[in-house]
């Protein structure tokens, strides 16, 4: 796939992030009247006013005064609602991800599991099958699939130095078994320069 675990869950954070329930300068959204039809607070220090619950006030204030006609009472509920939309819209709404983590919706975003991906890596990692080329040829390409290109470049990485120091270790270790055939340690083996400069 184009995307790891790893980052579909920060590509799902940062929109999350990124999106605030209102955009700038508007009174309402789909989003927003969602939020207000289950009580979840969105604005920034501010406790919820939702526009319905004006009206009801509005409306029970108009319905009082009978003097006035139809007319007046609709101009007057239209001025108020206009006057609430500019206000509710001045006021800065918080990000999609804090909303829903206040509102108990989220706790956290985090890439899930895929266990057939992860047992496929355990599997390939850990397989007597092949030997020791698994710890120098890890599944770097299923590693990079589940955990991201970063940590994939890492055994990648390891896997290269792994084999380039077996050649010195090989080397060494001839080195130690002459050594101790002889009985000699590194101050009285007249070789230790050359082994230094082999590895």
């Amino acid at each position: 796939g184009l995307f790891s675990s790893n980052d579909w869950s920060l590509l799902v954070n940062r929109i999350l992030e990124d999106t605030t329930v209102l955009p700038e300068g508007q009174g309402s959204s789909k989003l927003s009247t969602l939020l207000d039809q289950r009580h979840v607070p969105y604005r920034q220090g501010h406790a919820m006013t939702t526009t319905k619950a004006k009206a009801a006030e509005t409306t029970t204030t108009t319905t009082t005064t009978t003097k006035e006609s139809t007319s007046q009472k609709q101009s007057k509920f239209n001025q108020l609602r206009a006057t609430l939309i500019r206000q509710k819209a001045a006021v800065p709404t918080q990000s999609l991800r804090h909303t829903l983590e206040e509102a108990g919706y989220i706790d956290a975003v985090a890439p899930i599991h895929r266990t057939a991906l992860k047992n496929e890596i355990w599997r390939q990692t850990t397989s007597l099958r092949h030997g020791l080329t698994n710890i120098i040829h890890p599944p770097v390409q299923l590693m990079r699939h589940y955990y991201g290109e970063e940590i994939a470049f890492y055994f990648a990485w390891m896997g290269v130095l792994t084999q380039w120091l077996l050649v010195p270790a090989v080397i060494g270790l001839g080195a130690y078994v002459y050594r101790w055939y002889r009985d000699d340690t590194i101050m009285t083996d007249e070789y230790t320069p050359f082994y230094g400069i082999l590895t």
